[in-house]
């Protein structure tokens, strides 16, 4: 009994060392091109991409060569491995990974590299590009984009546009976004679920796609338009115009417009208000918002931080797509923002709002200060890396020195621990525990 009993204890300890660990390192983080952006890459679809008359399989050093219906895998002795035949002449062959594709006229055939197996037959004319992808596969012409499982070779869905297809592209593994002559249209990738179909209007250019979390933004020459892909339905447009006005007004007149929009009464304001503090920049393309955090005007610090405190509750909240629209806006503002500003002062103002939600100081420190003691080395170092971001010490704990060099670390750690075991508070703004004056 008393064996089992010293076993759940450690048991319950390592646990908890691991919890804290986890929190340790979440509370230690770092609270841690002006303009719309440059077109996409083009990827035509009304013409086959130029590639050589065969591929190459570095792992078993087999080169595949078609001529007419015939395709052939020839070993590196340049002895033929296998040799298969479809049923239309072949324009072009793929390798990627554990599939070969023969591209023909009529339809895509998907071959086992190594033995040349058949696995199954799709049938497409004029095929321009092929894009394999982790479980399908992208197939394109003029007039038709298909996704196709790669396993079974089954359509998932299809988009056939009244005009022929220029281009499309995948954003975040999520969606994807097909350009027309006349339109532009996005769907689910999984699902082929419609998001949108825009007239592209002859006097207002298309120019990209992008998203923020839920967020879909369609670029034009004259406004960024966007959709709310949880619910399909729009969300106000973003003039670009407007965008150009906040680049040489009043910083504080513009952190109080979008502060008036981040918080405003309809859940479509917010977000459109969200997705402008991605895109509004001052004069020098500093973003708005890392502008005012900066500032030295005290009311204008505060007009930053009434935002991020907006941010922070809409982030906590049990509202999906407004917590997922924070998230997604705060993702690209850190990108954006070298200094670290943003992040720090919304994490600063989310755990200053929610302080609930972080462990007891004290026992934080006295999970790693054990790990210190418990653990392997890996475990240890990274202990004494979370301490010492925490607390600005180590004591001379080093995790690979020898046991009795560790022991004399740790007894400092522990009487350290002993007598401020009652004054350790979180100092959240420098992101620290600190002892209590």
């Amino acid at each position: 009994m008393r064996f089992s009993s010293m076993r759940n204890t450690v048991l319950l300890l390592l646990i908890a060392v691991a919890c804290a660990l986890a929190l340790a390192v979440l509370a230690a983080r770092s609270f841690a091109a002006d303009g719309p952006p440059a077109p996409p890459a083009e990827q035509p679809g009304n013409k086959p991409e130029e590639k050589p008359a065969d591929q190459t399989n570095e792992e078993e050093k087999l080169i595949y060569k078609y001529e007419g219906r015939t395709l052939t895998a020839i070993d590196a002795s340049g002895a033929e491995k296998w040799k298969k035949s479809v049923d239309n002449d072949i324009v072009n062959v793929v390798l990627e990974g554990e599939i070969l594709l023969a591209i023909t006229k009529k339809e895509v055939v998907l071959f086992t590299p190594l033995k040349g197996l058949q696995r199954w037959a799709f049938t497409m004319a004029d095929v321009a590009k092929v894009e394999p992808r982790d479980t399908t596969i992208i197939l394109s012409s003029a007039s038709q984009v298909s996704v196709v499982n790669t396993e079974s070779g089954k359509e998932a869905w299809k988009y056939r546009p009244p005009e022929p297809i220029t281009t499309y592209t995948i954003l975040d593994d999520r969606f994807m976004v097909v350009l027309t002559e006349k339109h532009v249209a996005a769907f689910s990738y999984n699902k082929g679920e419609p998001i949108a179909n825009l007239y592209i209007d002859p006097r207002d250019k298309f120019v990209d796609a992008q998203v923020l979390g839920p967020i879909l933004l369609l670029w034009f020459e004259r406004e960024v338009r966007l959709r709310d892909t949880v619910h399909k339905k729009e969300l106000p447009d973003i003039k670009m115009k407007d965008i150009e006005q906040m680049r040489g007004a009043d910083l504080l007149q513009v952190l109080g417009d979008l502060g008036d929009m981040v918080t405003a009464p309809r859940e479509g304001d917010k977000a459109a208000g969200l997705t402008l503090l991605a895109l509004a920049k001052n004069k020098d393309g500093k973003l708005i918002l890392a502008a005012g955090l900066e500032s030295e005007d005290e009311n204008t610090g505060n007009a930053a931080q009434d935002i991020l405190a907006a941010m922070a509750e809409y982030a906590h909240g049990k509202e999906d797509f407004l917590r997922l629209a924070t998230n997604g806006v705060l993702e690209q503002l850190a990108a954006l923002d070298s200094g670290g500003s943003i992040e720090k002062a919304f994490y600063t103002a989310y755990y200053t709002k929610y302080s609930y939600e972080l462990p007891d100081p004290a026992q934080t420190l006295t999970a790693l200060v054990t790990l210190l003691h418990l653990g392997d080395k890996s475990a240890r170092e990274h202990a004494i890396r979370a301490l010492q971001s925490l607390t600005d010490n180590t004591f001379e704990f080093k995790s690979d020195e020898s046991l009795r060099k560790r022991n004399e670390a740790m007894e400092k750690w522990r009487k350290w621990l002993s007598d401020n075991q009652a004054k350790f508070v979180w100092d959240i703004p420098a992101r620290k525990i600190k002892i209590r004056e």
